[in-house]
């Protein structure tokens, strides 16, 4: 018998996958939705979790989307749930025993304007807009909170599913429904980052706690960098389409505008190998398989 899993934000495109793969691998893994457990509040937790006493809580539950930039409410929920939020499943962790797999996100990053390497684990976070900020605040929450915690860092994340709050899509489906409908895209060629297949962030996140690695920071992002353009550009060569897209430069933002786009965070896996765990595939093989698997590919 396994120790008994639970996945916030189990229906979401990250958590869906993590509940897949874990019933795959027969553990014993549950998924709560926001219907089910809400962590801004505390109570919610202890009845949702004190009840099933889980052993791993495995936290994917969080407030993003530039259109959360457009008021105070919409700003305040980025700090309720990405900082109160994680606070209060690391507090829950600590005083029962479980280890927490928390779930932030390369937008840690970003204000480096001359950065050209991708970010390690060992690099200070640079945010440059309200959701990275409060992300990193829920990072250090749940490192001060839950000695035992793993803070997991993913990028551009795509897979099956798709993201709830974008319609259930990600920019993979976007892509494909473009190419169906044989139209032409404009995506941007000045921002960098590292596309993550959400099965292969899942996988590994398994493997950490399997491995029993050092509690901490890690990069759970496909290796290497590209730019939304080149990610458009193999999609649509592995597809074998023949797509117009067109690159573009990100729009000058006024300086009024709170939501503010990194030009580049890119993330290296650097913790991983140092625990001995291998990289997660190259972000262009990644989508090959993603693609196979779905049967999409030439």
């Amino acid at each position: 018998m396994t120790a008994p899993i639970v996945v916030i934000g189990g229906n979401g495109q990250l958590g869906s996958d993590l509940l897949r793969v874990a019933h795959e691998q027969g553990r014993q893994a549950t998924g709560l939705t926001h219907a089910e457990i809400d962590i801004t509040d505390p109570h919610s937790i202890d009845l949702a979790l004190g009840s099933r006493q889980p052993t791993i809580v495995i936290n994917t539950a969080a407030a993003h989307g530039a259109w959360r930039s457009a008021n105070s409410a919409e700003q305040e929920s980025f700090f309720k749930v990405n900082a109160l939020g994680a606070w209060h499943l690391a507090r829950w962790c600590w005083q029962n025993g479980a280890t927490l797999a928390h779930y932030s996100t390369d937008y840690v990053y970003g204000a480096e304007a001359t950065r050209d390497r991708p970010y390690a684990e060992t690099d200070a976070p640079c945010p440059t807009n309200l959701y990275g900020a409060s992300k990193v605040a829920g990072e250090q929450l749940v490192q001060a909170y839950c000695p035992a915690h793993y803070v997991c860092r993913i990028a551009s994340v795509y897979g099956a599913v798709g993201a709830r709050a974008k319609g259930h899509s990600n920019f993979v489906k976007t892509t494909l429904a473009k190419i169906q409908s044989g139209e032409s895209m404009r995506v941007v060629n000045d921002q960098w980052m590292s596309p993550t297949w959400t099965r292969m962030a899942a996988l590994k996140t398994y493997e950490l706690l399997d491995a029993r690695a050092p509690y901490g920071v890690y990069h759970l992002a496909g290796s290497g960098a590209c730019t939304w353009y080149e990610f458009a550009c193999e999609i649509v060569r592995l597809t074998g389409s023949a797509i117009g897209i067109e690159p573009t430069t990100t729009s000058d933002q006024p300086p009024t505008d709170i939501f503010l786009r990194p030009r580049y965070t890119a993330l290296d896996n650097a913790n991983l190998r140092r625990a001995g765990l291998a990289d997660l595939p190259h972000w262009s093989e990644a989508l090959e398989i993603f693609l196979r698997t779905e049967g999409l590919n030439s």
